[in-house]
């Protein structure tokens, strides 16, 4: 179940990738107020899932240690 609804959400961020920065900092933002760890916990799932794909797709550059991400 719980893979279902992050691809299911990955599809979404992915629908919504001009938009991905201004998400990106909403979601960090209300990941850091979340008492729950599980749900803090599925979102770096989403996160990790949403990366991967972007390097594999050669869209982003996946090693630049100078990049934050949050």
């Amino acid at each position: 179940m719980m893979q279902d609804s992050i691809k299911q959400s990955q599809q979404w961020f992915m629908a919504c990738l001009p938009y991905a920065p201004g998400m990106a900092a909403a979601l960090a933002l209300h990941v850091r107020n979340m008492p729950d760890y599980e749900k803090q916990l599925h979102v770096l799932y989403l996160a990790n899932d949403i990366l991967l794909k972007r390097c594999a797709a050669g869209t982003i550059y996946c090693h630049d240690k100078s990049s934050r991400l949050i």
